[in-house]
């Protein structure tokens, strides 16, 4: 009997380690774009130049925004032939302005202040992470627009989320929770992004290699 016991308790062992190696996640879903002006984004030549803002952190989570921001601009210049100014000259002729001048209503001010055609904003709405010693769960919830740096017109916007569920014992979540948040975190930006990026229009015009 204790022979009958011990195997049963290595296969219920084995089913659950087992389970924590696969891990649900919707790879690949379409992201619903909020445009009217698609095409026009693809085919206007005034628009070849593109500066990522800071995005706006409303999920509480700590440094969701940067990880986000992070994440899109790498995916914007991976898959995608725009021009797009570094985060690092962004940041710097920003921080010449006023946090008024950051909101989404002053976007048709940037061309001067910015030097590009199209300003890109982001707003993370949800980032969650939710951890045990069977299961963990990671989601986030992103919109990202984009506006004419000259007239203020918003040209393109989307909006979506990505998550995750790997169920079974893991001890390293127990014991390394902030390691693999973080990781996780960012392969749903990753996710997210990447998938966006399908939707997103290539520069068709004035592309400076």
């Amino acid at each position: 009997m204790k022979s009958v016991k011990y195997i049963l308790l290595a296969a219920a062992s084995i089913v659950l380690f087992g389970c924590a190696r696969g891990a649900y996640e919707n790879i690949h879903e379409e992201v619903v774009m909020n445009t009217r002006n698609h095409i026009n984004l693809a085919v206007t030549p005034k628009y070849t130049t593109i500066a990522v803002m800071p995005f706006i952190n409303n999920s509480g989570a700590k440094n969701a925004s940067t990880y986000a921001r992070r994440s899109f601009y790498g995916n914007l210049v991976s898959y995608k032939n725009w021009n797009v100014q570094p985060m690092g000259e962004t940041d710097n002729r920003l921080s010449k302005l006023t946090r008024r001048d950051l909101d989404e209503s002053a976007a048709g001010r940037m061309k001067s202040a910015l030097g590009v055609d199209l300003v890109c904003y982001g707003e993370v709405k949800e980032q969650c992470s939710r951890y045990g010693l069977v299961f963990s769960y990671n989601s986030v919830t992103v919109r990202v627009a984009f506006y004419d740096a000259s007239t203020g017109e918003k040209v393109w916007e989307a909006e979506d989320f990505r998550d995750s569920l790997v169920m079974g014992v893991s001890f390293m979540y127990m014991y390394e929770r902030d390691v693999m948040w973080a990781r996780e975190i960012h392969n749903r930006y990753d996710e997210l992004f990447r998938d966006m990026m399908q939707q997103f229009p290539l520069c068709t015009y004035g592309y400076k290699k």
